[in-house]
Parts: C-alpha cells; structure tokens; sequence
C-alpha cells in the first residue's frame, strides 16, 4: 500500500470543539489534498455535532498545559496509522496550515533517517531540572516527525508520560524524541556554532578594553530560510557582561541578536570524466566549475 504524505493532529478542547475546531476543518484543512490527512484531538468524553474527524483521548483532560495530550495525540497516531503516512504533524487549533505547500516541502526531504522539526528555545523556569547543554524543540507552531522518528518513539511514549520533568509539553515532547532517538532540534547545532561566533566579536579586543561578554543562555531562537539570499536568525541571548578594568562590575543582560547569513554563488560541478572537450574550466576551491558551455 503506497503511504500518504502527512497527517495532522491538531490538539483542541471541549471549549472549542465547535468553533476553533469547525473553523480550522472549514478553512485549512482544505488545502490538504488526497495524499493529506487531518483529526482533531480533545479530552475524555469530547463530542460534538459538527462533522470534524474527533478523537477523544481516554482519561485526559483539559488543563494546561497538556503534556500527556499531546504525547498521547502521537501514541494514537503511531498506533493507529504508523503505516500509512510518511510525515506526522501536530498543530494546535488556532494556526492556519496551507496543506499543499506543506507537502511540496515534505517531499524534497529524505525519509531514510529520524527528523524532527520544530524551534530552539530553554525557558528561565526549566534551569536545574534538564542538563544546561539538553537542547530541545519549542512548540510553537508545533512539530512534525518523520514515520521513522514516530516509528522509534511511539512505543515508548507511556515511559515518557510517566516521567515528566518540566510544565512544558514542548520540552516533553523534545525529551521523549531525544530519549528513543539521539535527535535534537533540526537547527540546534547551527545555533550554538552562531552564538560562538557571536561572541567571538563581541569579545573581540577584549583584554584590551577590560571587559569580556560571557554567555548564559538562550531564551529563544528563530531561523528564516530564503534560497536566493540567505538565512536570517534572530536569537534572544542571556549574556553577563563582566567589566575587570576601572570600576569593575558584573551584570546579566538580556541582547537580542540578528543574523544574515549569505549563500555562495551557484556552481556547476560536472563528473571529470564524462566531462566534455569543448567546457572550459578555470581554478577554484571545487572542482571543475563551468565558465562557458561547449556547442552541441
């Protein structure tokens, strides 16, 4: 049986079963086409008139936040439609998600190995109960696994329920993927390589001016990607400034950083030897970039 491409879970409650609910599934979730699937999920004896896809989740209710309803939402959908969908996403019930774009995207993606999407952030109050270097996925718009991230997850979600560490249900949901996985956010890691050279010029002269920025966290972070200019970052970073020269002084500030960072011209890399006669080729750090183009 060939796979369809996504399904999305979108987590909802009693209150808006019969507005935010019936306005997403009159809206949005149009744009989804055959290959796109979407259920609502709510608390224990949720039901309604409208004809919405409902799932009512045994024993969960509707208080906040909902750790164990968005990692049963993923349970149900492991257990229930691992075989039939490529992706897994979960929204919440107040997002606008255009379906076909989200599918045009997912298909240029490689499945042969875990994926989990979402934004970085560390909250203030979570400090003390995760290590200082977990890194982990801030909900958000919320989150979308692979089927083989959903695959090696979803067996093991009641283990994860059952050992909550924080009030966030994005963090949980970050651990338990992390757990059965090793996957952290899918841009983690170019974060902490930009904050490092953030600070590299922040620091930049340091000993001479007496004063040195150290830093502490991140509260959060974004990342834009554009194909034809580049990828901008705006991270909101927890730093101490430390001043040893004159009146010395320490203080914690809060910077919001900005970043550009610019692609490489396009080029054209060619096999040497199927290479034709008649393309020239000039030096360069890759091999064989083409200048011009042989006839014929």
């Amino acid at each position: 049986m060939t796979k369809k491409i996504l399904l999305i879970g979108v987590m909802t409650t009693k209150k808006y079963l019969d507005t935010r609910a019936v306005a997403a599934f009159n809206t949005w979730t149009n744009y989804c086409s055959g290959t796109c699937k979407v259920i609502f999920f709510s608390s224990e004896g949720s039901t309604t008139e409208k004809q919405i896809p409902l799932v009512s989740l045994d024993s969960i209710d509707d208080s906040y936040p909902p750790q164990r309803k968005s990692l049963l939402m993923l349970k149900y959908m492991h257990d229930n439609y691992i075989n039939n969908f490529e992706w897994f996403m979960g929204a919440d019930d107040d997002i606008f998600v255009i379906g076909n774009k989200i599918e045009k995207f997912l298909r240029c993606k490689q499945l042969c190995s875990p994926f989990h999407w979402s934004s970085w952030s560390r909250k203030k109050e979570e400090k003390g109960k995760l290590n200082r270097h977990e890194i982990h996925c801030m909900g958000g718009p919320r989150i979308l696994f692979s089927h083989t991230t959903l695959r090696h997850v979803g067996p093991h979600i009641s283990i994860c329920i059952d050992n909550l560490l924080t009030t966030h249900e994005d963090v949980e949901v970050g651990r338990c993927v992390r757990r059965y996985t090793g996957l952290s956010c899918t841009w983690a890691f170019e974060v902490e390589d930009n904050i490092n050279q953030v600070l590299q010029l922040m620091n930049k002269d340091a000993h001479q001016k007496g004063k040195m920025i150290d830093f502490k966290d991140l509260w959060y972070g974004y990342r834009r990607v554009s194909p034809l200019h580049g990828v901008d970052y705006k991270l909101d970073l927890l730093i101490t400034y430390c001043k040893d020269k004159g009146d010395k002084m320490t203080a914690p500030v809060r910077r919001q950083v900005y970043l550009h960072q610019t692609f490489r011209e396009v080029e054209f890399i060619e096999d040497p030897s199927t290479a034709s006669s008649n393309i020239e080729y000039k030096a360069s750090d890759s091999l064989f970039i083409f200048i011009s183009l042989g006839k014929g």
